[in-house]
């Protein structure tokens, strides 16, 4: 009598495998159809896309021969000299738009949509309207690169720069309650670098909360951004449960479009910031770890309370179904 619990128990949880086990299988099955399907059309795509890209890359040669040919004739050169220098100047060169051309059109309408390159003032204007989220495509250099105390992955092209920006201009007033964003100061310290020091303000646990930081942009020598980079701080007391708390959620508010709070991605990334963040403005602290050491750290923590969660869940569903068994 005193082991029938346990054989009940064995007896349930035995049930409880035999019936997840069907389903389980049934989806990996599913899954498995599901992914090659996904892999026959994915190989068909990508024939059709090889053709078109070859057929395209064809005429794009055809065009070019028959400019140069036009460029030798009009303009007095040699088929030698055509394809020196610029790239981006002889793709858009006039002299190789000729009115016997057929791809005139498309070659005027290329130089037609090119926007008119900015003066530096009109750089540093457009900074000082939009900054520190920055989205005119005019101001960014084509190598364009983006650095921020979050590690969230955006590339480092204009337009994925531009993208970011914009979810974060829509979301933070979303993820933060009563979000507000102050700019208090733009600067010039030479004139390759525009710095703009601002303050977000939002509520948190019904206390305020702030983040001062500042963006620094580098122009080239053309006047146009080739970097950006975010850096800021979390105000009030350092080194306890509300400034951890803070630092992580305002880490999690610069995640990009797609990314969820508390996801696999994002929860990792904010909850290193945050534990940096407490660690190193603490008084107390040596510096004994550096950023890299301080985020492994932080991963095996994580790890030890993911794995305790899992226990104690598993001896609860273990007590739970002990108690049935009685």
């Amino acid at each position: 009598p005193g082991k029938r619990p346990a054989r009940a128990c064995d007896l349930l949880l035995l049930s409880c495998f035999c019936l997840i086990m069907p389903f389980v299988i049934q989806a990996s099955s599913v899954c498995t159809r599901h992914n090659l399907v996904i892999a026959k059309i994915q190989k068909n795509e990508g024939r059709r896309e090889g053709s078109r890209l070859s057929k395209s890359a064809g005429r794009s040669v055809h065009a070019h021969l028959a400019s140069a040919g036009r460029y030798a004739k009009v303009g007095g050169g040699s088929l030698s000299s055509y394809g020196r220098g610029d790239p981006y100047k002889r793709s858009f060169s006039p002299v190789c738009v000729n009115s016997d051309s057929g791809s005139e059109p498309a070659v005027k309408a290329q130089l037609a949509d090119r926007p008119p390159a900015l003066t530096r003032e009109e750089v540093i204007e457009r900074i000082r309207q939009e900054a520190p989220f920055l989205v005119t495509r005019e101001v960014l250099a084509r190598k364009f690169t983006y650095d921020k105390p979050v590690n969230y992955d955006i590339g480092d092209s204009p337009a994925g720069y531009i993208l970011y920006m914009l979810h974060l201009k829509s979301a933070m007033p979303e993820e933060l309650l009563k979000f507000k964003l102050e700019v208090t100061r733009i600067f010039t310290p030479d004139p390759t670098t525009v710095i703009v020091r601002w303050k977000m303000e939002w509520e948190q646990d019904d206390e305020p909360a702030i983040a001062g930081g500042s963006t620094t942009y580098i122009l080239n020598s053309e006047g146009l951004v080739t970097k950006a980079t975010d850096r800021w701080t979390i105000e009030g007391d350092i080194g306890n449960q509300k400034f951890f708390a803070k630092s992580f959620e305002f880490a999690n508010a610069w995640r990009p479009f797609g990314l969820r709070k508390l996801g696999r991605v994002s929860l990792p990334i904010a909850t290193r910031y945050a534990a940096w963040e407490t660690l190193k403005d603490d008084p107390n602290y040596g510096g004994q770890l550096t950023r890299e050491e301080m985020d492994v750290v932080t991963d095996q923590v994580m790890l030890a309370v993911l794995g305790l969660g899992v226990s104690v869940g598993a001896l609860f569903m273990v007590i739970g179904a002990n108690l049935i068994a009685s």
